[in-house]
């Protein structure tokens, strides 16, 4: 805030909202995922979910993984990323934070981490993964 009220000072303008580097990290966007890729994922998700479990499992993925043209070990790397809770299959959330990823590699040249940032991790996984980190 001081920041901002010594730009003012020096007569220079002041954002109508905070640029992101300035934004406290408690109070960044809470996923990388914007609201309307993850509507994009899910119509995907629903296709690819065959028995309807509420999950993917890596059989039912892998055709759409491949279709990207990513190399499968990148691909398995993303996987390993977004299976949180290392359970094999992906939730709806999950899935959409792989595609996010695997676009993101496609699109913008960026490569996966090597461990998901805070604000990387699906919300539905936020809880469960800070109560194992506690114990």
């Amino acid at each position: 805030a001081m920041f901002l009220v010594y730009c003012a000072l020096e007569k220079e303008p002041v954002p109508m909202s905070l640029p992101p580097a300035l934004v406290p990290p408690s109070k960044r966007k809470t996923w990388v995922v914007s609201p309307a890729e993850k509507a994009k994922y899910d119509e995907i998700f629903l296709k690819t979910d065959k028995d309807m479990d509420g999950y993917v499992s890596g059989q039912e993925v892998r055709e759409t993984f491949l279709k990207t043209g990513l190399p499968s070990a990148l691909l398995a790397h993303i996987w390993a990323l977004c299976d949180t809770k290392n359970c094999g299959k992906l939730s709806k959330d999950q899935f959409a934070l792989a595609f996010h990823l695997i676009n993101q590699k496609l699109i913008k040249g960026i490569d996966p981490p090597h461990i998901l940032s805070p604000e990387m991790i699906p919300p539905s996984d936020r809880s469960s993964l800070q109560k194992v980190r506690k114990v």
